[in-house]
């Protein structure tokens, strides 16, 4: 799985990096930059740095079924997971409130053609509901 965040934020967004998360800056000829709108690109990993599936997220033919949620006992959920990903989540809420607009992609590797494209209030997804859908392209938001 692999998710590229681009916004309009100028600044080196690897600041952001955390315990579990490095976000790396996209190459000009990743090919990512046809899929997404502003051109400050950034490559998500987990703190191993190969791909994006140190993070939750739900594959595409799930998705309808399951959305935004938290984690259920039914599919347990490793913790380094649920931290990967509420530390994302605190970054682009950090990045819309301070003016800046926020999408990412996800996909697999092979897979990438055409995104569904979503609007993602961060105001009514959670941080414990938050996780990526693999074939979409989410536009986050917050009222201001």
């Amino acid at each position: 799985m692999m998710t590229y965040i681009g916004t309009t934020a100028e600044q080196d967004l690897s600041e952001y990096n955390l315990d579990k998360i490095r976000l790396i800056k996209g190459t000009p000829d990743s090919g990512e930059e046809a899929f997404l709108k502003y051109r400050n690109i950034w490559f998500l990993t987990d703190q191993h740095g190969s791909c994006s599936c140190g993070f939750r997220s739900v594959e595409f033919p799930n998705v309808e079924a399951l959305g935004f949620d938290v984690p259920q006992d039914w599919s347990p959920e490793d913790e380094e997971s649920i931290q990967a990903t509420h530390e994302i989540y605190d970054v682009i809420l950090n990045l819309l409130k301070s003016g800046h607009k926020v999408e990412s992609i996800t996909f697999w590797v092979d897979s990438k053609t055409d995104f569904i494209d979503k609007t993602v209030s961060l105001e009514s997804v959670t941080i414990d509901t938050f996780r990526f859908f693999d074939g979409y392209h989410f536009e986050y938001q917050i009222n201001t």
